[in-house]
């Protein structure tokens, strides 16, 4: 399987330093022993209040365990902003109820290179 990234969008940030908060505590979950994830990013516009989350991982288990990490912290990124996200790849069947389970949207890849 190839990787799987992931596109969220947040917008509509209702408070800037509580949101980039609730940011900084789901960087800090995600660090140290995370095995399979390749990136974890967030983009802020402050201007537009908008923040742009880019996120790859080797494996449906890779994201599982990042779910685990973060995701109770994400109700508190939810509160304070318009979340949107979809997925890019080919997830396994694991991976696939799981972005349901969040309402992602997942787009299977088609054709392309990329070079590391």
């Amino acid at each position: 399987m190839s990787d799987i990234r992931f596109i969220a969008e947040c917008t509509k940030i209702k408070d800037i330093a509580k949101f980039k908060e609730a940011v900084s505590e789901a960087v800090a979950a995600a660090r140290g022993n995370h095995p399979g994830t390749k990136q974890y990013e967030y983009y802020i516009d402050e201007a537009n209040l908008r923040c742009v989350v880019i996120e790859t991982y080797a494996s449906t288990d890779a994201i599982a365990g990042h779910v685990a990490k973060v995701g109770p912290i994400f109700p508190k990124l939810q509160a304070l902003a318009d979340i949107s996200a979809e997925a890019f790849g080919d997830p396994d069947e694991k991976g696939l109820a799981m972005f349901k389970e969040f309402g992602v949207k997942v787009i299977p890849f088609f054709d392309g290179i990329r070079l590391d």
